[in-house]
């Protein structure tokens, strides 16, 4: 399925946004209601993710939730960040990171701007959208409109780092989380080892 919401929380009266939703109902007379997960990334397909893992997903939590997962704003069969043609992004993807020579090092810097000029002119103003803090908010309008009052979540890597922020933004609307790999917010990439 899928769930619309506010392009810019700032703004909720003004352009949409949709994201692409599953779930699977467990045939259970005692379900507690839902489960969100988030496999991580950034940039993770939870679709896909909860597609391949639903029926161990279920059995550990005993058949006793709802299932659910979303592609966050920017990802998958949600409206998607666009920015260059696949020809390019294959290029962009397989160019060597830790270029040899100053040649390639101008060709990756060339490749990077036409890759960050490519984002900015085919994604326009989601560009702009597509942080922790809109995701986050994002699973709250999810929360509410599974019918829950509060939020059962499991998140995975950088998972971890978005359920942080929900319970941030949101304490009153979580009944549990579980952060597996939890993703330290005070170091940066390099640090992290990513």
């Amino acid at each position: 399925g899928s769930l619309r919401g506010p392009l810019d929380y700032g703004t909720p009266s003004g352009a949409v946004i949709w994201l692409a939703l599953v779930r699977h109902v467990p045939d259970a007379p005692d379900r507690l209601g839902s489960v969100v997960l988030n496999p991580g990334g950034p940039g993770g397909s939870g679709v896909q993710f909860v597609k391949a893992v639903w029926a161990a997903v279920s059995r550990e939590l005993g058949n006793r939730f709802d299932v659910v997962s979303f592609d966050p704003r920017g990802v998958g069969a949600s409206d998607p960040v666009r920015c260059v043609s696949s020809k390019v992004e294959d290029e962009f993807v397989s160019y060597d990171a830790d270029p040899a020579n100053p040649g390639e090092v101008t060709h990756l810097r060339q490749l990077d701007n036409e890759f960050a000029k490519g984002c900015a002119e085919r994604s326009g103003a989601l560009l702009g959208r597509v942080g922790t803090v809109d995701a986050a908010r994002d699973l709250d309008v999810l929360r509410a409109a599974l019918g829950d009052a509060k939020l059962t979540y499991l998140g995975e890597s950088y998972g971890t780092f978005l359920g942080a922020i929900y319970a941030q933004l949101f304490p009153t609307h979580v009944r549990a989380m579980v952060l597996d790999g939890a993703v330290d917010p005070t170091l940066d990439d390099v640090a992290q080892g990513n």
